[in-house]
């Protein structure tokens, strides 16, 4: 047992002929991850907002495990390949998520499909519960592993909208448990776009409109707050928010739009090589990195 003043994690342990000082050493990396991703999500005050942080956190940092000699490896089934190597399958995705949802006091299952060839989240919020799969949401781009990019199609959804989306949430459910049920529409308002088209910040959902002509503001549910700008002749194609700045594409040019100013400017120009830019992701204050792509299959 590893502890802090916040946090104590308990081992589970299998016998194998790893050293001593290999196995502690194991163990802390997985004490030091655990901690960072319960000290993130315990930031935020209401358990949705714990359990989206903790949904983007996974979708950001782990890639999907490749293959090894026709084999995924061992410890991506596990919440330590997930957490400490940063890659997983999907059983890997599923127990990180249980294992933080445990030390933030959240309960949360495994639940699989009817051959068990893949696996998500049940998670409970105020006596009902609702599915999360991170695996599916952290999508692959022509067979690549994007940083910062993600979804929220299997974001707290029903049972039926499960079945209505992906294959791999066919047939009989396995759950951990009994007597769960997950038909609650709560959140099914909630958009469901990538991060490139809508960010979550203080409270409210920012959102590129289906035209392309607009940002709108909603909160958490999806409930219409405000319209935040409008561009003439507008193509906005992503967004980003960092520290009250909010940028975006429109067409070819970057611009940012300061929330507590309500000023918009150009920053830049896309080259004219780059046919458009799908992602912009604010690595820090003083980075940007922007994603394009030049035809239908080809991403830089």
């Amino acid at each position: 047992v590893y502890s802090s003043q916040n946090l104590i994690l308990q081992i589970k342990i299998k016998y194998s002929n790893m050293d001593s000082n290999s196995f502690d050493q194991r163990y802390r990396s997985m004490y030091d991850a655990l901690t960072r991703y319960v000290g993130i999500a315990n930031q935020y005050s209401s358990t949705q907002e714990k359990i989206l942080a903790v949904h983007n956190l996974l979708a950001e940092n782990i890639a999907y495990a490749s293959q090894k000699n026709g084999e995924y490896p061992m410890l991506s089934y596990t919440a330590y390949g997930a957490l400490v190597n940063n890659e997983a399958v999907c059983d890997g995705y599923t127990y990180a998520f249980n294992l933080i949802m445990t030390y933030l006091g959240i309960d949360s299952i495994r639940v699989a499909n009817e051959d068990n060839s893949h696996a998500w989240n049940a998670v409970e919020i105020d006596g009902k519960w609702y599915f999360i799969d991170v695996t599916l949401d952290d999508p692959y781009i022509v067979g690549a592993d994007r940083e910062g990019i993600y979804r929220y199609t299997h974001f707290l959804r029903t049972e039926e909208e499960f079945r209505a989306n992906s294959e791999k949430h066919s047939g009989t459910y396995q759950y951990e448990r009994e007597g769960i049920h997950v038909d609650d529409m709560r959140y099914s308002n909630m958009p469901i776009g990538t991060n490139s088209v809508q960010t979550y910040v203080d409270g409210s959902w920012y959102i590129v409109s289906n035209d392309g002509k607009s940002i709108v503001k909603t909160d958490f549910y999806g409930e219409f707050e405000k319209n935040i700008l409008t561009m003439e002749n507008g193509k906005i194609s992503t967004l980003a928010i960092k520290d009250d700045i909010l940028y975006f594409t429109n067409m070819r040019t970057l611009l940012k739009y300061d929330l507590a100013q309500n000023e918009l400017r150009a920053m830049a120009y896309t080259p004219n090589e780059y046919r458009l830019c799908y992602k912009i992701y604010p690595k820090s204050n003083t980075t940007l990195i922007l994603y394009y792509y030049n035809s239908d299959t080809e991403f830089i």
